[in-house]
């Protein structure tokens, strides 16, 4: 797979694997419908030139070349690379401007995985239809790494923080 030079791309993922993404996908089907395909999210871009993919993974929060992601996502996910389009960031997109969007994502890196939010506030949100926020600013699920990271760097891509993988999906396969 072939990305292009100077974007950054929210990755959504359909993981085949694990009761963690079975659960999630139960959840996001009773709200979101099709969308709810998506139970995983994460974010592609360039650091020093070359490709990573960030996610906030049980283990916590990970950066692993793109190449090797795609090698062991193999047989296992299935994945839509969504460019993000330029209208959208607040700065022109340069190189100065993805490198500090990769800095920002490098310093989470080893940040832990929120399993609080994952099994208590966001199935309660998703049955309540209630909104209520983990504001926990060193851990993330995977979807909050990609929103948080984007919320810093957009003009409002997200309309807010707290939301999961199918939501994600859902906005970014609707953009123009």
């Amino acid at each position: 797979m072939e990305l292009e030079n100077g974007k950054v791309y929210v990755v959504s993922v359909h993981s085949n694997k694990g009761l963690l993404g079975e659960i999630i996908r139960f959840f996001e089907r009773l709200r979101y419908g099709m969308y709810s395909w998506s139970n995983h999210t994460c974010i592609a871009v360039q650091d020093k030139g070359i490709f990573y993919v960030y996610e906030a993974e049980a283990q916590g929060v990970i950066k692993t070349g793109l190449k090797r992601w795609l090698a062991l996502a193999e047989g296992v996910k299935d994945c839509r690379f969504i460019a993000v389009p330029d209208k959208y960031f607040k700065l022109e997109i340069t190189d100065y401007t993805l490198q500090h969007i990769a800095d920002n994502l490098n310093k989470r890196v080893g940040d832990r995985y929120d399993i609080d939010d994952l099994l208590l506030v966001e199935p309660f949100n998703m049955i309540t239809g209630a909104h209520l926020a983990d504001n926990d600013k060193n851990s993330f699920i995977c979807s909050r790494l990609v929103t948080v990271t984007m919320d810093e760097f957009t003009n409002n891509l997200f309309p807010e923080t707290d939301i999961s993988p199918a939501q994600v999906f859902k906005i970014m396969s609707e953009l123009k």
